[in-house]
């Protein structure tokens, strides 16, 4: 007899004794916590296959996926989320969290899924108040209105860059600014930065894994990620330089 107890307790009608069973069944809470592991685990195996499936047209899937690993991450148990990624979906954490943003942090959701993952990944390095607005807005772009979905991704980051250091312009020049302002200012432009960093470094690496051992291309695209490297590194010292409290 498993998980049973044995007791001897005396009969009602005589002195002789009678042999009882107690059970040591489970705990409601215990019943509870075991029917649930199964259904669990049952959906982030179905939300992972829906994410492979997606993930070969990511470009136009951006939002389906984020919503899918947003959903994953509220029921990974505690501590396995990263190793979940890794094993399951072959994501970065850094990838995983653009995803996730973007599906949750831009309401013009159609417009957003019709630019496409790159150009709308450029678009978290403005403003949240700022990005629903510039979706739709036209802009001008050598001299010609552009709608962003018009825009060349190169075309997009300027713009991006120029939309940025106006807003930056406009805050340096309010009376009164607050130097605690200006830190918090400094610590978005530098993760702004490295976001975009991040985003170029994980599409660099990605084409390059598919290359076919292309060394020559895979030569000329380390030496431009180099380049870049440099270049945002120099950026990043002018911000740290120009957040000084002497250079204010």
């Amino acid at each position: 007899m498993n998980d049973a107890t044995i007791t001897w307790k005396p009969r009602t009608n005589d002195t002789l004794f009678e042999l009882t069973e107690t059970r040591n069944l489970p705990t409601p809470d215990q019943t509870q916590t075991e029917a649930d592991t199964v259904p669990t685990q049952h959906r982030l195996g179905e939300i992972a296959a829906n994410i492979l499936a997606n993930k070969q047209q990511i470009e136009y899937s951006f939002l389906e996926i984020g919503r899918l690993l947003n959903e994953a991450k509220a029921v990974v148990p505690h501590g396995g989320w990263l190793s979940w990624l890794h094993h399951k979906v072959d994501f970065s954490e850094s990838t995983a969290k653009r995803l996730i943003r973007l599906a949750q942090e831009c309401e013009n959701r159609s417009a957003l899924a019709d630019l496409g993952y790159t150009k709308a990944s450029m678009l978290l390095r403005l403003p949240e108040p700022d990005r629903d607005t510039f979706i739709v807005n036209a802009h001008e772009v050598g001299g010609a209105e552009k709608e962003v979905a018009d825009m060349s991704t190169r075309e997009l980051e300027a713009l991006v860059r120029k939309h940025n250091k106006a807003r930056k312009g406009e805050a340096n020049s309010s009376i009164g600014q607050e130097p605690e302002a200006k830190s918090i200012e400094t610590k978005k432009a530098f993760h702004d930065k490295f976001e975009h960093l991040n985003l170029c470094i994980d599409s660099l690496l990605d084409y390059i894994a598919n290359m076919n051992n292309d060394k020559e291309t895979c030569n000329d695209l380390c030496a431009a990620l180099r380049t870049f490297c440099k270049s945002t590194l120099s950026s990043l010292s002018d911000i740290q330089h120009n957040s000084r409290p002497n250079s204010l």
